[in-house]
């Protein structure tokens, strides 16, 4: 197992076999929005699809690619009749949901899509902290964003205190009186990347030009006081 956090491809720890067996249902929950604390989780992810959208002027006649679009609830916040392709590997995140008919392209994996389809926008929502091998991402969406596209990823602020406490305090909580088990179990084996690694990673590839944090209702939008953050890339290589 990988040992230096910046070294990709990175290894999950692996599920004890109790979290194994509720896992595919209690993720898909999650992502759902079923229950109190997951809907509220939910809710509070929200920001980080509204700020995909306000933050895209564009919009007429483009091509968007999502890479792990989940069960397709960003398409909730897309205004716009424009091609929509994803990306998602599993299948039974989206499979039912009512969305899949505004969806031109399902891949399950970003090489699958030619260099030569080129996309005016790539986004992601909540996905880039999921990503074993990032660098190979990051470098095969460069290749497929047309120039003048934009690259715009929204994430938690994993590595720091107040997402840390915002997940404790309710889907923790909430997953260790249903089931009693510790949720962060299921944190370490999804989120293998913090907030400063996707950062660090997006420099070498594209130019950052534009990053915003969520505020919380008493702090200030600094490190450590924000639950998400938005960051927005142009297409310009990085050697």
């Amino acid at each position: 197992m990988n040992k230096k956090k910046d070294i990709y491809p990175k290894n999950r720890i692996p599920l004890p076999d109790n979290y194994k067996k509720i896992y595919e249902k209690v993720y898909k929950e999650n992502r759902d929005g079923t229950g109190l604390a997951n809907y509220m989780s939910q809710k509070m992810e929200a920001w980080g699809h509204t700020m995909i959208e306000e933050n895209f002027k564009n919009k007429a006649n483009h091509k968007t690619l999502e890479i792990g679009a989940g069960n397709l609830n960003h398409l909730k916040y897309v205004k716009n009749n424009f091609q929509y392709d994803v990306i998602e590997p599993s299948k039974f995140f989206y499979e039912n949901s009512s969305n899949l008919k505004r969806v031109k392209n399902v891949y399950s994996d970003i090489a699958e899509i030619k260099d030569e389809d080129k996309y005016d926008r790539i986004i992601s929502i909540m996905v880039l902290e999921h990503i074993l091998d990032l660098p190979t991402l990051l470098n095969n969406a460069q290749k497929i964003l047309k120039n003048g596209g934009i690259f715009q990823a929204s994430v938690p602020c994993q590595g720091e205190i107040s997402f840390y406490l915002g997940w404790r305090l309710t889907t923790g909580l909430s997953f260790f009186l249903k089931h009693g088990l510790n949720w962060g179990k299921i944190m370490e084996f999804e989120h293998v990347n913090s907030l400063s690694e996707i950062q660090n990673e997006l420099k070498k590839v594209f130019k950052i030009v534009k990053i915003k944090r969520s505020i919380l209702p008493f702090f200030l939008k600094k490190k450590h006081f924000s639950f998400y953050a938005y960051l927005e890339c142009s297409n310009t290589y990085v050697k």
